[in-house]
């Protein structure tokens, strides 16, 4: 596709090149995650 046309890259091709050693740390744990969805499930009724 990319030699016949030109086309928006999609965020996959727009992230920078990280080696399987070096992961990026996440932000949240998975209990910080938990946490906010049940406090949202709980505000939507």
């Amino acid at each position: 596709m990319k030699t016949v046309s030109n086309y928006t890259p999609t965020p996959y091709e727009q992230r920078e090149y990280r080696h399987l050693d070096n992961p990026v740390e996440p932000k949240m744990t998975y209990a910080d995650i938990i946490t906010r969805a049940t406090a949202d499930g709980k505000a939507r009724g």
